[in-house]
C-alpha cells in the first residue's frame, strides 16, 4: 500500500481504481479538499487509509464507502458499490456511525453541495461565507439564495428531483412528507414505488412499499417486494417500523415475512426463504459459509456483513476473507491489500452474540475453509 499521508482522495482513486468516468468529479475533489463548505469539511488527503483498526476497516469495506468528508458525526463518501460502478454512477453518500445506517444523498459532488446549502437555508442557518466560499469552486453563479421560495414540507427534495434528478434521500423524505404530514397511502405508494426501481439496491424503499402492498390486500406485490427488499444490505434499511431501533424493526420485519411466506410462498425466492427461515445463530453462520465454499461469494459477503451488523457478533477474521475474496474478483487490489493488513490484527475468536433475540456464546464458530 502507498505512503497515503499528504496524497489526496482523487490521486488515490486515478492510482488504484482508473475509473475514466469519473475524470470530472475527481477534479472537483480536488478543488474542495481541505476545505469547509456548507458546513461539509472535506478532508485534504486519503491518510484514513493507513487505518489498521479492524472495526473501522471491516464498516468501509464491507459498504464499498471511501471517506471524503465529514459533518459532525455524520461520515461523507463515495459509495463505489458494484452496481454504481457498472452504470458509472458517482454516487455521494452519507453514513451515520452511530447507527450504521448509509444512503445516498446526490449523484455528484456539485448536486451534493447544493442540497447542503439547501438544508442550510431550509433551517434559516445559510451564512455569506457558505455562499462565498461555495462559489469560489463551484463558479460565481453557483446557487442563489431565496430562488426556491419559502421551503414549505417537501420542496427542497423537489428542487433535488428537478435540478439533479434526485437521489434515494430525498424519495425517503417525500415518502415521510406524505405519510407523517398528507396521511396519504396512494402517494407514499407512488414515491416507493418509483424509488424502488430507480433504486433497487435500498432496503428501506422495498420493505416499506412491502408492508403498504399488504395493508391494502395486495399479498403477492408484498411478497414480491419482501424478495426484493432481501437482497438489500440492511444498513441500506433504516428505520423499518416505530420503535427507532434497527435490530428491533428487523427482528420484526423478518417475523413478519414468515408469516407472509406461509400465506403466498410461490412469491418467494428460495433465497428469500433461506433467510427468512434460518433463525438460528450459528445455523446461519453454517449456510453463510456453505454458500461462500459454493462460489456465491458476493452473496455470501452481503448475508455476514448483516450478520454481523444485527448481531454485534466479532467475525472480523471471517469477514475480511470474505472480504478479501470478494475484492479479488473485483480486481481492486487496494482493497485487497488492506484486508490484508487489517486481518494480520484482528481477534481470531467470536464473543458472545445474540442474533433475533437468541443469544450465542461464539464457540465453535464455522470458518470457512482455506
Amino acid at each position: 500500500m502507498d505512503n497515503l499521508r499528504n496524497m489526496r482522495i482523487s490521486e488515490f482513486l486515478r492510482r488504484h481504481l482508473c475509473l475514466e468516468y469519473m475524470n470530472d468529479e475527481l477534479a472537483l475533489l480536488d478543488e474542495l479538499a481541505g476545505k469547509q463548505v456548507a458546513a461539509v469539511t472535506f478532508f485534504p488527503d486519503a491518510g484514513w487509509m493507513n487505518w489498521r483498526g479492524g472495526e473501522v476497516a471491516c464498516l468501509f469495506l464491507a459498504r464499498y464507502f471511501i471517506p471524503i468528508a465529514e459533518i459532525g458525526e455524520t461520515w461523507v463518501g463515495i459509495h463505489l458499490l458494484p452496481s454504481h460502478v457498472a452504470s458509472e454512477r458517482f454516487a455521494i453518500a452519507e453514513l451515520d456511525l452511530e447507527c450504521d445506517h448509509l444512503i445516498d444523498h446526490a449523484y455528484s459532488a456539485r448536486a451534493y453541495v447544493y442540497r447542503k446549502l439547501l438544508e442550510l437555508e431550509a433551517d434559516g442557518e445559510l451564512q455569506k461565507s457558505d455562499i462565498s466560499n461555495a462559489r469560489a469552486i463551484l463558479g460565481a453563479d453557483f446557487y442563489e439564495p431565496g430562488q426556491h421560495g419559502r421551503f414549505p414540507a417537501s420542496e427542497l427534495e423537489r428542487v433535488m428531483l428537478d435540478r439533479f434528478g434526485g437521489a434515494p434521500i430525498d424519495y425517503k423524505e417525500l415518502r415521510w412528507f406524505a405519510q407523517s404530514l398528507r396521511k396519504s397511502v396512494d402517494e407514499q405508494i407512488h414515491w416507493l414505488e418509483c424509488a424502488s426501481e430507480a433504486f433497487p439496491k435500498t432496503m428501506y424503499f422495498h420493505a416499506n412499499l412491502a408492508r403498504l402492498y399488504e395493508q391494502q390486500g395486495d399479498g403477492r406485490s408484498a411478497a414480491c417486494s419482501v424478495t426484493r427488499s432481501l437482497e438489500c444490505y440492511h444498513h441500506t434499511a433504516h428505520y423499518l417500523g416505530h420503535h427507532l431501533q434497527s435490530q428491533r424493526d428487523l427482528t420484526d420485519y423478518y417475523a413478519w415475512g414468515r408469516q407472509l411466506l406461509e400465506r403466498v410462498p410461490t412469491e418467494f425466492s428460495e433465497m428469500a426463504r433461506r433467510d427468512l427461515l434460518v433463525e438460528n445463530g450459528e445455523s446461519r453462520i453454517e449456510w453463510i459459509v456453505s454458500l461462500f465454499q459454493a462460489g456465491k461469494v458476493e452473496t455470501s459477503l452481503r448475508l455476514l456483513s448483516d450478520f454481523r451488523r444485527d448481531s454485534g457478533a466479532d467475525l472480523h477474521t471471517v469477514l475480511f476473507k470474505f472480504l478479501q475474496r470478494h475484492y479479488e474478483q473485483l480486481g481492486w487490489e487496494w482493497a485487497t491489500v488492506w484486508c490484508e493488513m487489517c486481518a494480520a490484527g484482528a481477534r481470531v475468536d467470536c464473543e458472545n452474540y445474540t442474533y433475533m433475540g437468541q443469544p450465542h456464546d461464539g464457540k465453535g464458530f464455522p470458518h470457512p475453509n482455506e
